[in-house]
């Protein structure tokens, strides 16, 4: 050692600081090799490297050195050798230089190692920085309320986050290292060990599962598995993120709960209001019902007046409660919608039909056109289409005193799309097709514009007192109309009147002869038809049609207009004279045309049809010059049919008189003699059996009458009836029970035609019957329309089982 120090305390400053230095470096680097990434470790190896060299470099140093020390102790004295010194001499002066050398090394080396110095430093700060950063992440992560953790490819933890520690009692230190099943114990590890296995397959998995804390305590997990790659795809390990869901299971549970107490609260609802309909239609069906019967009497005047109005509340009333039904199905969900084919002019007229009560004594014109290029026949929900017409409308009607109502039916849009009709194997086209209803009624002021599709609500107070609804009308339509894959929207002015547009997607079925689009008539082409009309509407639309037709069509908006073109000697075929003329009636214009003669001054009778606003009785209007009056909207069909029958040479010297709808005889009074049935009405209401009963006498029928489903088994076994009209709320039995019995029990050939009589009569509903066996469906209150089309569809049972079953009573 003291030679050492001797050794080191001669040798250069210079020399002594790079010795220190290679020193203190060694474990400097090593302490690199432990603590710093990947590439800084490959860049502490070389320094390491180099400071080897350092070291090898420090003996060879110290050899020299050592060497020199002995040879100056044992130089022999100058004086005693004379003849050495030249040897010794040279000797010395080559060490000296090898030695020079070597120190001009170290120098240049301790430049050098001077630059792997302060490299060592930045390296040093770098590595500095690395743990704050890696303190900083770790900060995030322990505060992030997620579990976080790292699994390398042997199940064993690298990294747990502070949630992680909490939730299994244990610090990270004594996580680090262990395996998954040790750590979270062998029930969850059994729950999660098939998604462990996918992941380290390279495969992220989502999942949940029920996982048990170190208290004890069970929590939702959703777990997501993140596999950690390289760049050659191979798994290294994988992240593990853990949110604990057991607040939002929670809350998902009393949701469901939730929604389960409101399905149920809504089909008690609906149950309460089918049963309250049911319990208000049936009064009500025998209202309606007995008006009806009462307005097919002789009454007068006024006793008629009194009874239309009866009539007319009847009908409000029902469309009331067909509203907040509507209102109560499309709460529920259950409001559907059907496709089946259907004519679009025969829809929008059928709408018409219902309100024509609701015009009286207004003087409003109804209009209605299609375009042509509008198929005639679609594919869709009729019904529901026929409600959206008729609420429309009827707002319409029901909010213009004078003017008119015109609806438009157009095309707005084509999907090239062809698809497969449900009910066949043609090809359809979709279609949007637009309707649009105006008016010339009140209109509706902008600030309560926001109001009309709302359930309950109109414009103001005044407006409900005046004229009456629930306003609950526009708002189902605005529902239909987007199950029917559309829009509505309106238009409107306070003062001038409102234009309702609705759209609906269907697709075109093959179409059909449609008279309204038809050519050139040989019977009707070349007639002079003379219209007089003050509706400028009105006349351009019957100018249009007729002109399709190939007739000439002369337009006067005026009595005295019509008069004087008469007066030039213009002579025509025939005669369209609106009713509601503002100087003179038709009936009396009808009258003057007779009397004026033509060019040869001869008075040439000419065929009149009316045109009349509302359906009613005018019996002093048919003489021999009034060929028929046809009540708006003038149906192209009814006008085409009675043109022909007008403008035929025959009609001019036989006149007759066409019966209006009022006049012909009542609907279904010889259907019993056309169609002999046996009837079996079912019905626990004595009024409504007296109803229905009358309605079946007027048509001819006599029928038995049962009270309940026993009652109608015990008749059946009696004897054999073509038809029952079922009511479907009967005590003890009712109409549903009592037809699964019948179809289950009952021989095919005694199977009788059961047509439900039920206040339900939604699409829906009428499915579910169908479904029960019920082979059609009668809304009640019952009217002798729907009564007479059901009976139409009877299939009677034939002749020679009923003889048959006869002879086997009697035996």
């Amino acid at each position: 050692m003291a030679d050492w120090t001797g050794s080191f305390n001669n040798v250069h400053a210079k020399d002594r600081l790079g010795m220190m230095l290679i020193v203190f470096m060694i474990p400097t680097i090593a302490w690199c090799l432990l603590h710093v990434k990947r590439n800084t470790r490959q860049r502490a190896s070389a320094l390491l490297f180099r400071s080897g060299l350092l070291c090898y470099d420090k003996r060879t140093i110290q050899s020299l050195l050592d060497r020199s020390a002995m040879k100056k102790q044992n130089r022999p004295d100058v004086t005693n050798s004379a003849e050495s010194a030249p040897h010794g001499s040279q000797q010395r002066h080559q060490e000296l230089q090898l030695l020079q050398q070597r120190v001009a090394e170290l120098e240049a080396r301790e430049r050098h190692y001077q630059a792997l110095l302060d490299e060592s430093s930045l390296l040093l700060s770098h590595i500095s920085e690395l743990e704050h950063e890696n303190e900083y992440y770790q900060v995030i992560m322990d505060q992030t309320p997620v579990l976080i953790s790292y699994v390398d490819t042997y199940q064993r933890y690298q990294f747990v986050n502070r949630l992680y520690e909490e939730w299994f009692g244990l610090s990270r230190n004594e996580i680090r290292g262990r395996h998954v099943y040790d750590v979270i114990g062998s029930i969850s590890y059994e729950r999660v060990r098939h998604h462990l296995e996918q992941v380290l397959k390279g495969e992220a998995v989502i999942h949940e599962f029920v996982m048990q804390r170190k208290d004890g305590q069970e929590r939702h997990l959703r777990s997501t598995y993140i596999p950690h790659m390289n760049q050659n795809n191979q798994v290294l390990g994988f992240f593990v993120l853990g949110y604990d869901i057991t607040q939002d299971k929670q809350t998902e549970i009393e949701l469901l709960h939730a929604r389960d107490a409101a399905e149920a609260a809504n089909r008690a609802k609906s149950e309460f209001l089918a049963n309250t309909s049911h319990e208000i239609r049936t009064p009500l069906n025998v209202i309606i019902g007995m008006t009806n019967l009462l307005l097919s009497t002789n009454l007068d005047e006024e006793q008629q007046e009194f009874s239309r109005s009866v009539l007319s509340s009847g009908n409000a009333l029902l469309s009331i409660i067909n509203d907040i039904l509507d209102l109560s199905r499309i709460e529920s969900g259950k409001l559907d919608v059907e496709t089946q084919p259907f004519y679009v002019r025969d829809c929008v007229e059928e709408s018409f039909d219902i309100l024509l009560t609701n015009v009286g004594e207004k003087d409003i014109d109804l209009i209605y056109t299609i375009d042509d290029d509008v198929p005639t026949n679609l594919a869709g929900d009729h019904t529901r289409l026929r409600q959206i017409l008729t609420n429309i409308i009827g707002n319409a009607i029901k909010f213009t005193e004078s003017g008119e109502v015109v609806v438009r039916v157009s095309s707005v849009g084509l999907d090239p799309l062809k698809i497969q009709t449900q009910d066949s194997h043609a090809l359809g086209q979709y279609w949007k097709i637009l309707f649009s209803v105006r008016d010339t009624g009140i209109g509706i002021p902008s600030d309560c514009h926001h109001k009309i599709f709302q359930s309950f609500s109109q414009v103001d107070a005044s407006t409900t007192r005046r004229y009456g609804g629930t306003g609950l009308g526009l708002a189902i339509s605005k529902h239909l109309v987007e199950r029917m894959g559309g829009s509505i929207w309106f238009e409107s002015e306070v003062g001038t009147g409102s234009t309702f547009y609705f759209t609906i997607t269907a697709y075109a079925m093959p179409d059909q002869p449609d008279i309204a689009r038809s050519g050139i008539q040989p019977h009707l082409a070349h007639r002079r038809l003379l219209i007089v009309d003050d509706n400028t509407t009105m006349a351009h639309l019957l100018v249009d049609q007729v002109s399709r037709w190939g007739m000439q069509p002369q337009v006067a908006t005026s009595a005295l207009e019509a008069l004087d073109l008469l007066q030039q000697h213009v002579t025509f075929d025939v005669a369209l004279i609106d009713l509601h003329l503002p100087d003179i009636d038709g009936f009396r214009l009808a009258q003057a045309i007779q009397t004026v003669p033509n060019l040869h001054g001869e008075v040439q009778p000419i065929p009149v049809i009316l045109m009349a606003r509302a359906r009613a009785h005018h019996p002093h209007y048919q003489n021999e010059h009034i060929q028929a009056i046809l009540y708006q909207p003038i149906r192209p069909a009814l006008l085409h049919q009675t043109l022909s029958y007008a403008s035929t040479p025959a009609t001019t010297s036989h006149p007759t008189t066409t019966q209006s709808d009022e006049t012909k005889p009542l609907l279904g009074m010889d259907l019993a003699h056309r169609r002999p049935l046996r009837i079996l009405l079912a019905e626990d209401n004595t009024i409504s059996q007296r109803v229905i009963l009358r309605l079946l006498q007027r048509m001819g029928y006599q029928a038995d009458v049962v009270v309940n489903g026993f009652e109608v088994l015990h008749a059946l076994e009696q004897q054999r009836y073509d038809v029952v009209l079922m009511d479907m709320q009967m005590p003890d039995m009712d109409g549903s029970e009592t037809t699964e019995t019948i179809r289950h029990h009952w021989p095919h050939e005694r199977q009788p035609w059961i047509i439900a009589l039920t206040a339900n009569i939604h699409e829906s509903d009428r499915e579910t019957y169908l479904t029960m066996g019920m082979n059609g469906l009668i809304g009640k209150p019952v009217n002798m329309e729907h009564l007479v089309a059901a009976l139409e569809q009877v299939q009677p049972i034939p002749m020679d089982n009923r003889r048959s079953e006869n002879d086997d009573d009697r035996s």
